[in-house]
Formats: structure tokens, C-alpha cells, sequence
């Protein structure tokens, strides 16, 4: 019942009555001077009533500043509240991290170096490293984020007598989102670090009360150097002797409010979150404004390029043979589907483009009966969701990882970190149903190893938007480029995962406008370098935000 009508001569009252006199501009004059901005008040009538388009597009571009300024003003506080704080500061022996470097069965590649040695600078500073390493699925960043791990583990302190130093001085935490996960990295650490007399423990949330609280003991008294977990480590229980380094994978599973916790446990500690979503660098500025962004942007040499095919339904049965061929040469295959089962809530935030309205949405337990009974009844075919308990999803991933399954069923609950290098295969039932960067994490689960692997796409929808978007990835295999597309076409939520995709809850500003987010950058580092002179602006950005809330 409200029309326009009455929209205009309400806001034409609040026009006369000069109630927009009485608002403050939280915005400093001589930033909306710097950029051409106008005040507040002038905004808000020139959006209402425009004389002409420039005036109107003038206050828009003012209110999407605004935006992205409120959100970088809290980002950079938060990094520069985080550098006051004194550094354990590690300087490295380059001798030893260029022999330490040789334990890996490759070469690094000039991205891997670069980050190190940019990863070294920073923690040889007075102030706490805060650092992003961003890079492709299987472009190294764990071999990365070892030799971070081995740089603070190599702090030796010298004992009173000049002897041999000895290892244990700093202690890192190493935070990964699933037990799978976990169980992973602790597997290559401990297999990395065990002939270097550095101590590397596992705490996870399903493990026995008594091997836990062993586990915790070892953690607090110092007895463990390198300790990989999963939200465990964030327990109050848990409380490091001398927490030098911090590392947590896969950055976007984690909410802001984790890793402050995380960071909390120790003073002066050093700080590197990794995330295998490749993000548009204007969307990575936006997001982690409080972190430096370092990118890993090439492969490893000698990776072959993973083939990617749309397969059209009356090619299935075709499909299945050649799945058929590939088990035969002793390979392994992952099969992808949207829910866990008919009718049920997807483990992840879907896309719902229109597609065919007698296609319903594959599921794991009813591809599971199809594919064990009547497709492959000679394979051995398991299945793996969120739903299981942590021990059936441990015990599925290691039959897998030992080759007891030839074909594994399974949600986006694989769609980080699992490695297994026989994998060949990668089938995604209802690939319209998933964003370009979900789809290149399912992806990068194959290709890990000396042997041709392929992803297989098997879509139902009659929406040239969603087709638009499965044939551009099955040109592409450059994940920053399908993130851009990603952003282009969906928005921030799917390239930065749905955990906190509420931050990006813009109006009007666009995470497409790299030169709107970097000015808006550049002012809000203005404001926190000079506190003193800006010491009302954050209380009153924090009142307006409050207000805002509110209405």
C-alpha cells in the first residue's frame, strides 16, 4: 500500500524540515576533497532527487566509497592494532632452509621461492607477519607453509654451556578445517620433520579422551614443536609454552572471529593463512585488508593439464566404459552430487538456474545404490557426506587412500585439501548446480600425479547462463580466471565460500571497481596511521554502522 507518491512527499518533508542538517559526516572533509566526493548531506539528496544524472551518479559513487571505506577502516585497524604487538623475530640460516628445501621430491618453482623468502622477511621484523598465501589447487603452498614451519623450528636458542643448540625454542600451530584434512598434513609433516628431531603432534575433536589430554599436556609443557589440528587447537585447554608461528589452511572455512582466537594464543606470534580459492585481486584487497597478499601463480613443472568434457546425457552409457577403462588400468575414480539424499538439504549453497523441471537433483545414496547395483556391480564403490560420523568419513577416505574403493560417491566434503595421487577421474553429477571456483576445487582433487587425469561434467539444465558457464570451464583451467568469471557473474558469495559471505553485503558498491576499493583502501589506512588527528572517525563510523543496524 505504500506508493511512490507517498515515498516523495515523505522525503520532500524531511527535505523542508532540515532534518539533514543535523547529520555529521563521519567521512573527514579532506578525503571527500581528495576524491571528489560530496558530504553527506549533499549525497543523500542528490540520490533522492537528482537535477541530473551526473548529480545522481556522483552520490552513488559516494554511498559505495562509504561502503568499502566503513569495511577497510575496521580491516586496517585490526592489522595495525595487531603490529603494535612485539614479534618473536626469526632470522634464518639461508644455508640451512636451501638444504632443507632439497627434502622435497621437486624443484620449487620461482612463485614458491618468492613467497618464502617474502614469508622470511616478514618474520625477521619487530612486528607479527600477517600474511595471505593465495595460489592454485596442487601449486604448492603446503611445501610453502612446511618451510615457514622449519624456519621457526630452526630459532635455536644457545644454551649456557655453547653447546650444539638444540630445536623446541618457538612452537607452531597448524589449523586445518576438517579431520581429514589434519590427518593429512600431519601424515607429510611428520614424515618431513621426524629424521629433523622436531616433535610433530595431531589434536582433533574425535580423538579418545585420554590420548587427547595426553596430547594437550604435550602441547602446554612444550613437548610438542609442530602441532596440526582442527578447531581442538582453539579449546581454552589449550595453551602453548612459546606459540611462534600460526598457520591455517584453507583461510575462507574459517570465520574472523577464529582467527583472532587462534592468534590470541600467543604473544608476538607469527601469522600465515593459506586458501587454495583462487580470488580476484580486488575481492581479495576487500576481504583481507588486514592480511598482506602473497600469490603462488604458476605449477609445478611437469603437471599435466587435466581434460575437461561437458559428456551430453546420450553419452552416459560412453562415459561409463570409459570409467570402466580407467579402473582397469588400476586407477581410481571420484563421483560429485549436489545433496546427500533426495530431497534433502544441500551440504553446500547451490545454484538454483533453471534447469529441467523432471531432472531432480543427484544424491550421494541414491547414486551410490545405482552405481553399485546396476552400472559397476563388479567395482568396489563407497560413498563419503558431512553426515557420517568422523570415523565412518576417516574410514572411507582410507580405503580410498589405500585403494580398497575404485569409485568414491561424495559431496563437496572432498572439495579441499584430500590428496590421492591415483585418482584419475573426476565425475560431477549436476555441475550446474555448482559455482566455477567449487567446480576447480573438485577438479584439483585429480591431476596429482604422472598419470592423465580428466574431469567429466554432466549437467541437465535448459539455462544458456548455466551452459555459458560449464563451457567456459572446460576451456579454462587457470582458477583465477574462473574466479573473475565467478565475480562477474554470481558475486563475492561463491569465490569466498558461504561461511561469511554476510560481510559481503553490499548495496552499492562493486567488487568489479578495483579503483574504488583501492582508494577507498588508501583513506582508511590514512585514518588508522594517524589516530591522533582521526580519533573521533572510528566511534563515529561504529555509530552510524550501529544506527544503520538498527533501521
Amino acid at each position: 500500500g505504500i506508493t511512490s507518491k507517498w515515498f516523495y512527499h515523505t522525503l520532500e518533508k524531511i527535505f523542508k524540515n532540515k532534518t539533514l542538517d543535523k547529520i555529521e559526516d563521519y567521512v573527514p572533509a579532506e578525503i571527500l576533497k581528495k576524491y571528489h566526493l560530496p558530504t553527506l548531506k549533499t549525497a543523500l539528496i542528490w540520490i533522492h532527487k537528482p537535477k541530473n544524472i551526473r548529480d545522481a551518479e556522483s552520490a552513488r559513487k559516494r554511498f559505495a566509497f562509504e561502503e568499502v571505506f566503513c569495511i577497510q577502516l575496521e580491516r586496517q585497524h585490526d592489522k595495525f592494532i595487531y603490529r603494535k604487538n612485539k614479534a618473536f623475530q626469526i632470522q634464518p640460516r639461508e644455508k640451512e632452509v636451501a638444504e632443507f628445501l632439497k627434502r622435497f621430491p621437486f624443484s620449487p618453482t620461482k612463485s614458491q621461492i618468492q613467497s618464502i623468502n617474502t614469508i622470511i622477511e616478514d618474520m625477521g621484523r619487530t612486528f607479527p607477519m600477517s600474511r595471505l598465501l593465495e595460489g592454485d589447487v596442487g601449486s604448492g603452498k603446503t611445501a610453502v607453509a612446511a618451510t615457514a614451519s622449519y624456519v621457526a623450528q630452526n630459532e635455536r636458542p644457545q644454551n649456557k654451556t655453547g653447546d650444539k643448540q638444540t630445536f623446541g625454542n618457538l612452537q607452531t600451530a597448524y589449523m586445518a578445517p576438517t579431520e581429514i584434512l589434519a590427518q593429512q598434513h600431519y601424515q607429510s609433516l611428520e614424515k618431513l620433520f621426524s629424521k629433523l628431531n622436531i616433535r610433530v603432534g595431531l589434536l582433533t575433536g574425535s580423538q579418545k579422551p585420554n590420548l587427547k589430554k595426553e596430547i594437550v599436556a604435550k602441547i602446554n609443557n612444550g613437548k610438542i614443536d609442530i602441532v596440526v589440528g582442527t578447531h581442538a587447537l582453539l579449546s581454552e585447554n589449550v595453551i602453548f609454552q612459546k606459540l611462534g608461528l600460526v598457520v591455517v589452511d584453507e583461510q575462507h572455512r574459517f570465520g574472523v572471529e577464529q582467527r583472532k582466537l587462534i592468534k590470541q594464543k600467543g604473544l608476538g606470534t607469527h601469522f600465515l593463512s593459506m586458501t587454495a580459492t583462487p580470488i580476484p585481486r580486488s575481492l581479495a584487497l576487500m576481504i583481507y585488508g588486514d592480511l598482506d597478499v602473497s600469490v603462488i601463480n604458476e605449477m609445478p613443472p611437469g603437471r599435466k593439464k587435466i581434460i575437461t568434457k561437458i559428456v551430453e546425457p546420450v553419452k552416459r552409457n560412453k562415459a561409463y566404459q570409459f570409467i570402466r577403462e580407467q579402473v582397469a588400468l588400476g586407477r581410481q575414480v571420484f563421483v560429485i552430487c549436489p545433496l546427500i539424499e533426495q530431497n534433502d538439504e544441500p551440504e553446500i549453497e547451490i545454484i538454483n538456474y533453471p534447469a529441467n523441471p523432471a531432472n531432480e537433483k543427484k544424491s550421494v545414496l541414491s547414486e551410490y545404490e545405482k552405481l553399485s547395483k546396476h552400472i559397476f556391480p563388479d567395482l568396489r564403490v563407497g560413498y563419503l557426506h558431512g553426515k557420517l560420523k568422523s570415523n565412518e568419513k576417516e574410514a572411507a577416505m582410507s580405503k580410498f587412500k589405500d585403494g580398497k574403493i575404485d569409485l568414491l560417491v561424495t559431496t563437496s566434503v572432498i572439495e579441499v585439501g584430500v590428496d590421492i595421487p591415483n585418482a584419475s577421474v573426476m565425475m560431477i553429477e549436476g555441475a550446474e548446480n555448482f559455482g566455477l571456483a567449487q567446480l576447480h576445487q573438485f577438479r584439483g582433487r585429480v591431476g596429482r600425479s604422472i598419470h592423465q587425469s580428466y574431469c567429466l561434467l554432466f549437467a541437465n539444465t535448459n539455462s544458456t547462463r548455466a551452459s555459458e558457464r560449464l563451457n567456459f570451464f572446460e576451456q579454462t583451467s587457470d582458477g583465477f580466471k574462473l574466479a573473475e568469471k565467478d565475480l562477474e557473474m554470481r558475486g563475492p558469495g561463491e569465490v569466498y565460500g558461504t561461511e561469511q559471505s554476510g560481510e559481503m553485503n553490499l548495496r552499492l558498491a562493486k567488487l568489479t571497481d578495483r579503483e574504488l576499493i583501492k582508494k577507498a583502501r588508501d583513506a582508511a589506512k590514512t585514518i588508522v596511521l594517524n589516530l591522533d588527528k582521526y580519533s573521533q572517525v572510528m566511534s563515529k563510523v561504529k555509530d552510524w554502522e550501529n544506527r544503520v543496524h538498527l533501521e
